[in-house]
């Protein structure tokens, strides 16, 4: 979706009065000689829009609201009293977490829609856009090096050898 809003002229030097096209699929022209959008680009550009804001905006924003609500049960839930039902419910998504983490996966959300969504629009391209994933990624993981979320020991030290590959990652595409 993050990538309908990508248009180019894929010959700016030939003088003529410029047409895009969509990066992510040139047969779609972008804008016509006049300079205005094509109704086919806008009928994208409406579906893309829908689809950042049900999904990337959406998503993280549920988790949080729901978060939100079960906030007290978690944190507050001692051995023989009953947890609510809306709690039972999370348990797919906080039960892997110490309770004062319950709510990481709401962070590995955002890490995810940050890295692959908004930074395909963040300078494309261009060595910055890698410097800036690099630090990004650094901070997720300097974050999960301080805040150990998981109950389990083996699972932080999972994710902190994946994190650290991200980095990796990272750091060797900025060499290269």
């Amino acid at each position: 979706a993050f990538k309908a809003f990508r248009c180019d002229d894929l010959d700016e030097n030939d003088g003529l009065t410029k047409v895009g096209v969509m990066k992510a699929d040139f047969s779609v022209r972008c804008w016509d000689e006049d300079g205005g959008y094509t109704a086919e680009y806008w009928r994208i550009m409406y579906l893309a829009t829908a689809g950042i804001i049900i999904y990337p905006l959406c998503v993280p924003l549920a988790y949080f609201a729901l978060f939100f609500k079960v906030r007290h049960d978690i944190w507050g839930h001692k051995e023989g009293e009953k947890e609510t039902e809306l709690a039972k419910s999370l348990v797919f998504l906080t039960g892997e977490f110490d309770k004062p983490f319950f709510f990481w996966e709401l962070v590995e959300v955002i890490k995810k829609l940050v890295l692959v969504g908004l930074m395909s629009l963040v300078l494309p391209g261009t060595l910055n856009q890698l410097v800036l994933a690099f630090i990004i990624v650094l901070c997720f993981l300097v974050a999960l090096l301080v805040a150990k979320p998981y109950k389990r020991p083996e699972d932080d030290v999972l994710a902190l050898a994946t994190g650290f590959g991200l980095v990796m990652f990272f750091f060797f595409s900025l060499i290269l």
